[in-house]
């Protein structure tokens, strides 16, 4: 059965409460909520060998998703074939391949 919104997967290695991520998480979900899609966390993920997780590597392809949201700095060691012919947007570094990238400044505004 086909669903009737958009699925987004969003994926940190290294946790959704993660002083970085965590902020960017909420961002999203809030965005979900406005934009009307569903959107799944993946935290604390070992994206790495996902050999040993066959379940989440059936979770981050097609049909599950409809696109993937990474927030990894290392984004550029991955396999590109782990997700398939999926959308996949990267937060943190910029990169020089096909993936779309968006930067975080990471400063605090300096109020007078």
């Amino acid at each position: 059965m086909r669903r009737t919104r958009p699925t987004f997967g969003f994926i940190v290695t290294w946790g959704l409460s993660n002083p970085y991520s965590g902020p960017i998480w909420w961002g999203a979900v809030e965005a979900a909520k406005t934009l009307d899609v569903n959107l799944g966390g993946f935290g604390d993920v070992d994206i790495y060998d996902l050999s040993r997780n066959r379940s989440l590597q059936q979770q981050i392809r097609p049909p599950a998703l409809d696109g993937i949201i990474v927030v990894n700095p290392t984004i550029s060691n991955l396999p590109q074939e782990l997700f398939g012919a999926l959308p996949l947007v990267n937060i943190g570094l910029p990169l020089e391949d096909a993936i779309t990238s968006l930067l975080v400044g990471n400063y605090l505004p300096i109020l007078a």
